[in-house]
């Protein structure tokens, strides 16, 4: 579930925030929408828990927390690539998204 998860990842992330494909035209682009998706996961591994939004969000907050790293060596000037410091808002766009799959969950929708 935790790799299902981390495949829906880029589903709630924009192009612009580490290359995911929200507001996407999936069609264009012959990717499967996340019904599809999970219809093609169920049917391969059919004996699996079905995939809830805490998976989702499961998904998004391990990434939250690698990129306050990634900000943390940034400011320390010790960052292995030199745009590093570029990245650093990720961590809390991360930390939302997997707030907003999580709430929306808690209130039904």
């Amino acid at each position: 579930m935790a790799i299902l998860g981390f495949c829906w990842m880029t589903r709630h992330m924009g192009p612009q925030e580490y290359g995911g494909i929200l507001r996407v035209d999936l069609e264009a682009k012959r990717l499967p929408g996340e019904d599809d998706f999970v219809d093609r996961d169920r049917a391969a591994f059919p004996d699996a828990p079905p995939p809830m939004p805490f998976h989702k969000a499961f998904a998004l907050y391990p990434f939250a927390v690698f990129f306050v790293g990634i900000a943390s060596r940034a400011l320390a000037g010790n960052a292995a690539d030199s745009n590093a410091a570029a990245l650093a808002p990720l961590e809390e766009r991360f930390a939302i998204r997997a707030l907003e799959i999580a709430e929306k969950r808690r209130h039904g929708i």
